[in-house]
């Protein structure tokens, strides 16, 4: 997993939909919000939301390795779900 020079982790979370407005039977989808789709509007699109944290290499370089993806329900209190994601089981409990 990629570490700093002091043997770090840099975490970074996002939510990143996957849009689906087509999907019109499917379960369990909300709107999410989208920046750009068109000019200077900010579109709400059906869609499943997902938060997802990844550690980051540092220096000149893009890399990344995900560490989990959860799709968030309408309902999710998103502190919970970052503080679920970045603490390992074994040391939550």
């Amino acid at each position: 997993m990629p570490r700093t020079a002091g043997d770090r982790l840099v975490l970074a979370v996002d939510v990143s939909p996957w849009l689906r407005p087509d999907a019109a039977t499917s379960p369990g989808r909300s709107c999410c919000h989208t920046y750009g789709r068109s000019k200077d509007q900010h579109l709400m699109i059906p869609g499943w939301p997902y938060w997802i944290i990844a550690a980051l290499e540092t220096g000149r370089t893009s890399s990344t390795a995900v560490l989990d993806a959860v799709r968030l329900e309408a309902e999710a209190d998103v502190a919970a779900v970052t503080a679920a994601q970045a603490i390992p089981p074994r040391i939550r409990s």
